[in-house]
């Protein structure tokens, strides 16, 4: 078979064979499902490519974000010009922390694209089955068999497309959660869970994260978590930190540098008594928030695969 041909022409050559065939066997079915099978292969995105790129494209993140020893940001306006906002303190860990998330993500792309790649190729096997099932029906007549392998190939055509929906899935994960260890250098005390509904809309995440939202989560070790200014039902970030590398999550983070900024059922009795003495507020992040400038937020991924795809 020609590789010149389009997907839509390679299948429906296929579905034409199997009918004139027809009836098939359980034997002829899995010949035929094993050659759907091969086309889905040739004519979809090379896995060990699409996993090399992710890597390149998280390794180029870090080198950048090294190279400025900061996170460079457009400004808004009309010259758009670049500026770096600087990383501070002591970042021997802060990299450990990127070096570790880095291979977690890299693993976690490896993982998830196989099984992505398998569900899709299992719809059209599916797809293809039911066909075979409908040539083996009495009075089945020709027009119904020529409106089905229409169906069949276009679904096909856009089955085959499974690597560009998995990489707007993927979009931006990586960089948005390293920017998140970059707020919490910065001195983050705690981060607030935000749920995007459209999540519920799409087939991936496999994992529902609504149960997080709204949700505070303390930054273990952070000045105010050391110097006992917080108490309370705590449960800290890094303890939910890997749900947010779920596949297709839109979900993001918002930060708080200030103990005053949370809710007082978070302030611990500590803090409360310096503000009822009129002492001078504990200690405030080493980046006041206000100098703090947002990550991008992937908050219109679902929108955007549904734009694009039709998802």
């Amino acid at each position: 078979m020609s590789t010149e041909k389009t997907p839509y022409k390679a299948i429906q050559e296929e579905l034409n064979r199997a009918v004139k065939l027809s009836p098939l066997n359980s034997d002829q079915i899995q010949n035929e499902l094993r050659l759907i099978t091969s086309l889905f292969d040739r004519y979809s995105d090379d896995i060990p490519t699409m996993v090399e790129s992710y890597e390149n494209r998280c390794l180029g993140y870090i080198k950048t974000i090294k190279d400025n020893n900061g996170t460079p940001v457009q400004a808004l306006g009309d010259d758009r010009s670049t500026y770096v906002i600087p990383i501070k303190g002591d970042t021997t860990k802060l990299w450990l922390d990127i070096d570790d998330l880095c291979s977690k993500s890299i693993q976690n792309f490896k993982e998830n694209v196989e099984i992505y790649r398998n569900s899709t190729l299992d719809c059209v096997l599916e797809n293809v089955s039911d066909f075979y099932k409908l040539l083996m029906e009495q009075n089945v007549t020709e027009k119904i068999v020529k409106d089905e392998i229409k169906s069949v190939c276009q679904s096909f055509r856009m089955n085959i497309k499974w690597a560009k929906t998995f990489n707007a899935l993927t979009a931006g994960n990586f960089e948005s959660r390293v920017d998140d260890l970059l707020k919490i250098q910065s001195g983050a005390i705690a981060a607030q869970w935000c749920y995007n509904n459209l999540d519920e809309d799409q087939d991936y995440p496999i994992e529902n994260h609504k149960s997080h939202d709204h949700k505070i989560f303390i930054v273990r070790g952070s000045w105010a978590d050391e110097g006992g200014y917080l108490s309370g039902d705590i449960t800290y970030l890094d303890t939910v930190m890997s749900d947010l590398m779920t596949t297709g999550c839109s979900c993001y983070l918002t930060f708080f540098f200030n103990v005053s900024d949370l809710p007082k059922k978070l302030q611990s009795e500590k803090y409360s008594e310096l503000r009822r003495k009129n002492i001078k507020s504990p200690p405030i992040s080493p980046a006041p928030a206000e100098n703090i400038i947002a990550p991008k937020e992937y908050r219109g991924l679902s929108g955007m695969l549904k734009k694009l795809f039709g998802a």
